[in-house]
């Protein structure tokens, strides 16, 4: 048995030895090129403000949406005390802005999914050099309004609604003020 044990670690060892690594080569690894270069400033600027401006759009129905939310919930808890969202709440919201406004839910809906389409692609592309602040402001732009959507379509609590809805409407017009800076230069 040892004979054996033996036998199978001396085949062992040989056969490691004469395996043994090859010498190295001095190619290096294949480069690919899996991005286009930049594209130019004009052309970036422009993708950034007509997302903007759809997305200016789209948030003007969501936060109508919120605002009328907030506005429900603040009469319902001065009536009843009551400061749970209903179930009911998002419904009687988009009834409010479908009779009051063009938005309809499966506009907004459609809105959303074609904003967050062109931020992808916005995203993706490779920005020049020197749009590097407009893509932080156009971020943070689609980040305030994908936060609202969110909060308008899902309504969790009054608190949320109000605090939060307030803040993501601040942050969408104060970034497009200094987007729209930016881009028109």
């Amino acid at each position: 048995m040892k004979r054996i044990l033996a036998l199978i670690l001396c085949l062992c060892m040989v056969l490691a030895g004469c395996g043994g690594a090859a010498p190295a080569e001095t190619t290096e690894a294949p480069t690919t090129e899996t991005t286009q270069p930049p594209i130019s400033i004009e052309e970036y600027s422009q993708m950034v403000s007509d997302s903007a401006a759809k997305i200016e759009k789209a948030a003007l129905g969501v936060g109508n949406l919120a605002l009328y939310q907030v506005k429900f919930m603040t009469n319902l808890s001065k009536i009843s005390g009551n400061t749970n969202v209903p179930d009911d709440l998002l419904e009687k919201s988009l009834a409010w802005i479908e009779k009051n406004s063009d938005y309809t839910k499966e506009s907004m809906d459609a809105d959303f999914k074609e904003n967050s389409a062109d931020y992808k692609a916005i995203m993706t592309v490779k920005a020049p050099e020197e749009a590097a602040k407009i893509e932080e402001l156009y971020d943070t732009y689609f980040t305030a309004y994908l936060n609202l959507y969110n909060l308008a379509m899902h309504p969790s609590s009054a608190d949320a609604l109000a605090t939060d809805g307030n803040e993501y409407i601040k942050t969408i017009s104060t970034v497009k003020s200094q987007l729209d800076i930016l881009l028109s230069e």
